[in-house]
């Protein structure tokens, strides 16, 4: 029994809202432009034209027909299909290119706004703690927000040392890209 794995191609929007994880390779797109957000739909990294890997289809080779073998020679009438067994669902959004390692544009657009905030709450840090809480914050993305990254506690100690109202503007804006979960380990207690 012969199996094969077929990589899918994802389509998300610039901001990074999914929209389909379950395209063939070969097929074009079935979205121009986000039906949530209204910005353009990618399915391959900008930079180097590489797919953004999606969901992984499994299907499994499957042969039926007629073989004889006679006086008159051998006949066979067989025909080879591949049948869809399963499908592993791949959902998640990526940050980079697996491929060239580029940053895709809506961790772009994340980290841009990310320091446009950290800009406007300048008056509560100074320049070193502002980098200081940013370089923090990319290599955690980096890491993919993981909770066992060392970057975690870092982020921690570097947030208290700013106004309680502060330090919430900047969880949330990390949980609302990282996600949820990333709020009850950041939260600073005194």
């Amino acid at each position: 029994m012969a199996i094969r794995k077929i990589q899918l191609k994802s389509e998300i929007c610039l901001k990074g809202h999914l929209l389909n994880s379950n395209l063939n390779p070969d097929n074009n797109q079935t979205h121009n432009f986000c039906t949530l957000c209204g910005n353009k739909v990618i399915s391959s990294c900008p930079e180097c034209n590489s797919i953004i890997s999606g969901n992984i289809l499994i299907q499994k080779r499957e042969t039926s027909g007629i073989v004889s073998y006679g006086v008159l020679g051998d006949y066979s009438n067989l025909t080879t299909r591949y049948v869809t067994k399963d499908v592993v669902k791949n959902e998640v959004i990526p940050n980079y290119c697996s491929h060239c390692g580029s940053m895709f544009p809506w961790t772009k657009l994340f980290l841009e706004n990310y320091n446009l905030i950290l800009e406007m709450e300048s008056s509560d840090m100074d320049s070193n703690l502002r980098n200081l809480i940013f370089n923090t914050t990319e290599n955690l993305l980096k890491d993919n927000f993981s909770k066992d990254s060392q970057y975690i506690s870092l982020l921690k100690l570097s947030l208290r040392k700013l106004p309680v109202i502060t330090q919430e503007i900047l969880i949330s804006t990390i949980a609302s890209f990282g996600g949820e979960y990333l709020k009850n380990l950041l939260i600073v207690t005194s």
